[in-house]
């Protein structure tokens, strides 16, 4: 899903320092391109839906646009939640947008902020597709 070759030099320089981008205050409900924040009484259907820990730019809705723009990929609810005896870093990479991914670092008597992804299992399928898996990005399932 990567469109930075139809880009200007200049908006990608641009984009890469916009990145990781606007993080909303609150949990918040992406569809179609667009979040508002999540109702209190929103029911998303846990058990149909994997929790992603989301520690950089995913956690924005403008990477989620990025990602799953369309109304057949439905809502995904984002969660905001705090990760203790970890911190989040810089990883050793530059992506093709000129981006520096996050990464977790054990870090004992930390707590940073962090969303959950609540994903289908189609919307999980897509998100590995964008993530450089295997090289910056490894998936692992925890219960």
């Amino acid at each position: 899903m990567d469109n930075a070759p139809t880009e200007s030099i200049s908006d990608r320089v641009a984009r890469a320092k916009a990145y990781p981008f606007l993080i909303p205050a609150s949990s918040y409900l992406f569809k179609n391109g667009e979040f508002t924040e999540l109702p209190r009484n929103y029911r998303w259907g846990k058990n149909e839906r994997v929790g992603v820990l989301a520690i950089g730019s995913n956690r924005s809705p403008e990477q989620l646009r990025d990602k799953y723009l369309g109304a057949h990929w439905g809502e995904i609810p984002v969660v905001k939640a705090r990760l203790d005896g970890f911190d989040v870093v810089y990883s050793a990479y530059i992506t093709r947008r000129g981006y520096i991914p996050a990464t977790l670092h054990v870090s004992p008597n930390t707590r940073v902020d962090v969303s959950i992804t609540w994903l289908t299992p189609d919307q999980l399928a897509e998100m590995h597709t964008t993530e450089a898996s295997g090289v910056i990005y490894d998936y692992c399932y925890a219960k």
